[in-house]
């Protein structure tokens, strides 16, 4: 399975050497039944009478922030891994990683020549020395996978920037001398143990000599799902609030007064702050220096 999702500037054809954003999504339901979308499976390809269910396509909201500002963002499909991972012992990371190379090394392909199914669109357009990677729940721990990956090969793309949104970290591997930003839902449902936390746990001690950045962000009011449009119960199938974990004062669904961040509110303040992760590490747009640093500067809930 090799598909996703591209956003570039409208006016891509005056420009060159644009950043490379490269997005996973988590492991969720990957086919709907055409007849009656609220019966869902976890099966690839899709049987005769269903269709896909595109996970990828959820962050196109960021995406689209992102490339009106000169970035290429490249969010791909992870169904078969999804649907196959369950028998694998390391819950397919490793594929994970290798599918994120693969997709790389077709888009320094096509950066350089007209074969594939974008003619000359794309030809001079990537510094694919200026990549940054986002993961959603088991796609984080596989950007993760990816970027050991990437340098067990010589490095052969630069990645700047990797960005773990309510991440599994089921393996324990770590990654130092790449910015790392981890963002943990307060309500996550799925993920409710945080463990993403430990990829920047793990990493400020690890190698003393280690100055990158390293961030982590807790927010408040947020569930694992409502990251992604494809996942929210609005959607055609498949989608749900995750949280059930009871009356959390902040999280619970009946208690008078929550702090429960609804999708849209909870997509904008990810945007924020994803915007400030990947312009600054991958872009060098120093200005949203200030919004990592925390030098009592928040970034607005809103896109940038």
């Amino acid at each position: 399975e090799v598909r996703g999702s591209v956003h570039y500037p409208a006016d891509i054809a005056t420009m060159s050497s644009l950043p490379v954003l490269v997005w996973m999504h988590g492991r969720h339901e990957t086919c709907y039944q055409t007849s009656n979308p609220s019966n869902t499976q976890l099966t690839w390809p899709c049987p005769s009478g269903w269709q896909s269910i595109v996970s990828y396509e959820g962050y196109d909201y960021a995406a689209r922030t992102l490339a009106s500002h000169g970035y290429i963002v490249i969010s791909i499909s992870a169904n078969a891994i999804n649907a196959e991972d369950g028998a694998l012992s390391d819950d397919g990371m490793n594929a994970r990683g290798v599918l994120t190379q693969h997709h790389l090394d077709l888009w320094n392909t096509w950066n350089t020549t007209s074969s594939g199914p974008f003619g000359s669109t794309f030809i001079g357009k990537l510094n694919m020395q200026r990549v940054g990677t986002m993961g959603h729940s088991r796609g984080g721990e596989g950007m993760v996978f990816n970027a050991e990956y990437n340098r067990s090969l010589g490095s052969p793309y630069g990645i700047r920037a990797i960005l773990t949104l309510a991440p599994v970290d089921f393996h324990r591997h770590v990654i130092n001398w790449i910015p790392i930003m981890n963002v943990a839902p307060y309500c996550d449902g799925d993920v409710s143990n945080q463990q993403g936390v430990h990829f920047y746990d793990d990493a400020r001690y690890k190698d003393l000599t280690d100055e990158m950045p390293k961030h982590n962000i807790w927010l408040l009011g947020a569930n694992h799902n409502y990251f992604n449009t494809v996942w929210c119960p609005t959607w055609t199938a498949g989608g749900v609030d995750d949280w059930g974990e009871g009356p959390d004062p902040y999280c619970g669904d009946t208690v008078t007064g929550n702090k429960r961040l609804d999708s849209p509110v909870q997509q904008a303040m990810y945007n924020a702050y994803a915007s400030a992760f990947f312009r600054l590490y991958v872009g060098n747009e120093t200005q949203f220096a200030p919004i990592l640093e925390v030098n009592d500067i928040v970034a607005p809930t809103s896109s940038m």
